[in-house]
């Protein structure tokens, strides 16, 4: 599973494993929160309040128990899954250009994709790939 600390404490490249070190009154919720965010997190309208009612918990007890658990919010959470997409994407080339992954994740900005992606794992997602980000074009 994506959502234990030690995952996002030593940062971890991979989105598979077991969630750790939570404890057993939590971990069938975030079990669920990392499901509905693996089934949702290519959707850029997937809010906070959705996950909370997917998860049948109100977003200020769906943000209690993730900070309590992960020490993230949903927001970064989210976002988090997100960017591990990208990178596998990236990494196993699935895509022909960033552009694709980004929207394949469910980011619409190539700035903030870009910005986030470097803040994350340190390097631009280019150096991870033959990809190219687009760029516009004067006509």
């Amino acid at each position: 599973m994506l959502l234990s600390k030690e995952v996002y404490e030593k940062k971890l490249l991979s989105i598979e494993g077991e969630i750790k070190g939570i404890s057993d009154n939590y971990s069938e919720m975030i079990s669920d929160i990392n499901n509905v965010i693996l089934e949702n997190y290519d959707k850029s309208s997937f809010s906070i309040k959705e996950l909370a009612n997917l998860v049948n918990q109100s977003p200020n007890q769906l943000r209690s128990v993730l900070k309590q658990t992960t020490g993230l919010t949903p927001v970064k959470a989210i976002l988090e899954i997100r960017l591990l997409k990208a990178y596998e994407l990236l990494k196993n080339q699935k895509y022909s250009t960033i552009k694709e992954v980004i929207y394949a994740v469910g980011l619409t900005s190539r700035d903030y994709f870009v910005k986030v992606f470097f803040k994350r794992f340190g390097v631009k997602p280019v150096s991870y790939t033959h990809l190219t980000l687009p760029t516009k074009r004067i006509v």
